[in-house]
């Protein structure tokens, strides 16, 4: 039985319980509106290739190299109060698409996946009777770290939904782990957002992170002002951020669309991939297969400048299949 079905039974067994409100017509929210952004902060890094931080302009690629993408989505709305306490329905998935010769896009069945549950404080309301009527519950308590706050509603919402984006974080790295594993079909494979942090995945060759986001920056002075005035179709030196207790990687900027007339950020890109010598030798050549992955555009996304289309297509396509805020209050409407 589905968590929607599980859900709909739960609501019509409990109509009369005091300790029950449904909430119908709230909206959905999904990851690029839902999540707020990260608090601004500076990491330290050292320059890896060469001694200072430089600008490089990208030999032309006649195509790229990329051909396996993995992106997550998450999807989520306030669906019941029990106990006093908001209950937020979460959607999470993943996927890994593959381009063939002919361009298309593809997804092998193994190459999905997904999770749904109702995500609430376990410490604030009793999760046995909604687990006994077949729904996966989680517990967000753990996420609650602002004292004398945990029974804050704004703040359980809060909290909730961290909790979802760790469970979306958990697909991903559980995805990336299987293509790994798998020996990666031969290809190479282009992950939205950072590599994973933990080390238990293991093994990463050939992948590469697009970070899209600019919140945490690991230069300033000069060295920021030569980031920021980046010209389209030039990357700086590699570098190697300074993340204690996790996965070493190398990184750089590179610069995707022309910034003129534009905030200093725009078409700007973070590229991440494993800290060895074969990843500093070809950091032009990936750079070449991300300004070549710039057509077709990603419009009418609000990020086009950044998000090369591939990505958004596998972010188009978990949201086609994802359950909707209208199958949901469907589901309420007992």
């Amino acid at each position: 039985m589905s968590l929607a079905d599980a859900l709909q039974r739960f609501v019509r067994e409990h109509r009369d319980d005091p300790a029950l409100r449904v909430v119908r017509g709230t909206p959905q929210a999904d990851e690029m509106v839902e999540l707020a952004p990260a608090s601004p902060a500076t990491h330290q890094a050292r320059v890896v290739e060469g001694d200072v931080l430089e600008r490089k302009p990208v030999p032309p690629a006649e195509g790229s190299g990329f051909t396996h993408f993995l992106d997550g989505i998450q999807r989520s709305r306030l669906a019941l109060i029990w106990h006093g306490v908001p209950v937020i329905w979460g959607y999470a998935a993943a996927c890994i698409r593959t381009r063939g010769p002919d361009r298309l896009m593809r997804l092998s069945p193994e190459m999905l996946v997904w999770r749904e549950a109702l995500i609430f404080p376990f410490s604030l309301a009793p999760q046995e009777e909604l687990t006994r009527s077949g729904l996966e519950c989680v517990d967000s308590s753990p996420k609650a770290v602002i004292q004398g706050e945990e029974d804050n509603p704004a703040y359980i919402r809060q909290y909730s939904l961290e909790m979802l984006g760790d469970i979306r974080r958990g697909l991903e790295r559980a995805l990336l782990q299987k293509w790994v594993t798998s020996g990666g079909e031969g290809g190479w494979l282009l992950v939205d957002g950072e590599l994973p942090d933990s080390g238990e995945e293991g093994g990463l060759r050939r992948v590469a992170g697009l970070i899209k986001s600019h919140q945490t920056r690991y230069f300033s002075g000069e060295e920021q002002r030569r980031v920021l005035d980046l010209p389209e179709g030039q990357r700086t030196s590699v570098f190697q951020p300074h993340r204690h207790g996790y996965r070493p990687v190398y990184s750089w900027y590179l610069r995707l669309r022309d910034p003129s007339g534009q905030d200093q950020t725009f078409g700007l890109v973070r590229v991440e991939a494993p800290a060895d010598e074969e990843i500093l030798r070809m950091a032009g050549e990936i750079s070449g297969w991300l300004l070549a992955e710039r057509t077709p555009l990603s419009l009418p996304d609000a990020r086009w400048d950044r998000l090369i289309y591939p990505v958004r297509d596998c972010e188009q396509y978990l949201r086609s299949i994802a359950r909707s805020a209208v199958e949901m209050d469907a589901r309420l409407q007992v």
